[in-house]
């Protein structure tokens, strides 16, 4: 053996699953002689360990394994599964099966674009097989073995990456995004800010957030628009700069995205970037509220219940308070419980102003809990239970 197969299991000997991912490593290198065929069964189900711990070089041996039956009965469609496992952390081995199966209909439906992103991919890595499939698949579908395959349209690159967003994949989704941005596709753009602004697949980054935010605002995306006003009045990767975040809100909101509506009443009703106009932050929240934006209908229940901006309104306060509050949204639940517990705007209630604080003092709203426990503590909507108080 080796000095250098000799320092990769010594240095595995802590952990086993980490001795197998170093083994597939050894293998994989070409530093170990013999076959899956002659291990045991704890290599074998060492090795899978590995593989589910996300070790690329693991999940492709594994992927050998049961493409071959060579250590394990053959099972295609689970030597498929290994192979994209590896694949998509960029194991040139296992994007090159992988096409190979695709484009051959093994373990799974014959497809021979997908097959061709994958010689594609390796090829890209320098791998040589890969690009030797690639320029016979080529060759076989009229396309000149020097003139790589027509890019894949951004629209469909989007639509791939945010079904593997939805599913969760970040990584696969960042990339998928990734390529539909650099073609310009401004969805893709608003996605990836996102993904750098809350490390989603990739390290947190804001400038890189605020870059890509930008790019899609400039085409008019208005999530992208409202992200990048919050980061102008967050001063997030950005100077604070109250008039910019006011002129990026307004620019979605003109397109009636709520989300930015209701930032926009919130600079209003600041007077942050702008004037302090009352009216114009109900104006505002009223266009949010009427989207369902639980946030501004609990701030224009709020605006009502204190007659800021419109006249003093219990009736329609409460009425707004519990729209929010039926949405789960914590202060407009405590405020309705307030209502309730006062008679204004609706009948007092004691055992729904208890009802309602309990709601967002599950949420942990620290003036409803300290609410909720004085109900206890006096009976009121409550039975009298000085433990629950305490």
């Amino acid at each position: 053996m080796r000095e250098r197969e000799r320092a990769f299991l010594r240095a595995g000997r802590q952990k086993p699953f980490l001795r197998f991912f170093l083994i597939a490593v050894i293998l994989g290198a070409g530093c170990l002689s013999g076959s899956p065929a002659s291990w045991g069964a704890s290599e074998l189900d060492g090795l899978k360990q590995a593989a589910e711990e996300g070790a690329a070089m693991s999940q492709y041996m594994l992927g050998r394994v049961y493409d071959t039956g060579d250590g394990a009965a053959q099972d295609l469609p689970e030597a498929v599964k290994w192979y994209e496992k590896a694949a998509a952390q960029g194991n040139t081995m296992a994007q090159n099966r992988l096409g190979e199966m695709l484009r051959d209909g093994l373990g799974v439906a014959k497809d021979i674009e997908k097959a061709r992103d994958w010689f594609q991919k390796a090829a890209k890595s320098g791998f040589p097989q890969a690009r030797a499939n690639l320029d016979a698949l080529n060759a076989g579908s009229g396309i000149p073995a020097s003139v790589p395959a027509t890019p894949q349209p951004a629209a469909d690159l989007y639509s791939q990456g945010k079904a593997r967003y939805d599913a969760e994949d970040y990584p696969a989704a960042f990339g998928l995004f990734s390529k539909a941005a650099e073609q310009g596709n401004a969805g893709a753009q608003s996605y990836l800010g996102f993904m750098y602004d809350n490390g989603q697949g990739v390290k947190q980054d804001d400038a890189q957030a605020l870059a890509w935010y930008r790019k899609a605002a400039e085409q008019g995306n208005v999530a992208a628009q409202t992200n990048l006003g919050i980061m102008y009045a967050t001063g997030q990767g950005v100077g604070r700069d109250d008039a910019q975040a006011v002129a990026w809100y307004r620019r979605a909101a003109d397109q009636g995205y709520e989300n930015a509506q209701y930032g926009l009443g919130i600079m209003y009703d600041n007077g942050r970037g702008v004037g302090q106009d009352y009216a114009q932050a109900v104006a505002w929240y009223r266009k949010a509220a009427d989207q369902g934006h639980a946030s501004a209908q609990a701030s224009l229940g709020f605006m009502y219940d204190i007659g800021r901006g419109v006249g003093q309104d219990y009736a329609q306060a409460a009425a707004w308070y519990r729209r929010a509050a039926e949405q789960g949204h914590a202060t407009a639940q405590f405020n309705l419980a307030l209502l309730y517990a006062n008679g204004r705007g609706v009948g007092r209630d004691d055992a729904q102003a208890a009802a309602w604080y309990r709601k967002a003092a599950d949420q942990g709203h620290a003036s409803a809990q300290a609410s909720l426990g004085f109900m206890y503590d006096i009976g009121r909507g409550v039975g009298q239970d000085y433990a629950q108080a305490a």
